[in-house]
């Protein structure tokens, strides 16, 4: 019979950061990436989707490794969205990561700018908004 307030006389254990998860929690499983991509040798097509309307860009910048989007006025739209759709899973962790640089503010106002993992209906996301 176990007592869960028992005293048993144990220390405590505690790991290295290298054997926890983000959330701190010990990994018991090898993490797999499944979705890793770069923009040195192009837009990735196959993997993103570009949507832009009015005079809205978006430029392949090879030095850079990146991508720039630019709505140079009121209304102009510039959207990424990756291919895959990465569906929540109970139980099972997901790390994400990206870099973004947001800029100077645009010579305008009603301007929002989105980071994250989300959709039209649900997600998380960072926004600049103006």
């Amino acid at each position: 019979m176990l007592i869960a307030d028992q005293d048993w006389g144990a220390p405590p254990v505690s790991f290295a950061d290298a054997f926890l998860d983000p959330s701190g929690r010990l990994k018991t499983a090898r993490s797999q990436n499944i979705y890793d991509v770069d923009f040195e040798y192009g837009l990735q097509p196959l993997r993103w989707e570009n949507f832009t309307a009015g005079g809205a860009t978006i430029l392949h910048m090879p030095q850079e490794g990146g991508v720039r989007m630019r709505c140079p006025a009121a209304g102009d739209i510039a959207i990424r969205q990756s291919r895959p759709y990465f569906r929540y899973q109970p139980s099972k962790g997901i790390y994400a990561s990206a870099a973004v640089l947001f800029g100077a503010p645009p010579p305008f106002t009603s301007m929002q700018r989105r980071v994250g993992l989300f959709d039209s209906d649900n997600g998380v996301f960072f926004e600049q908004d103006w």
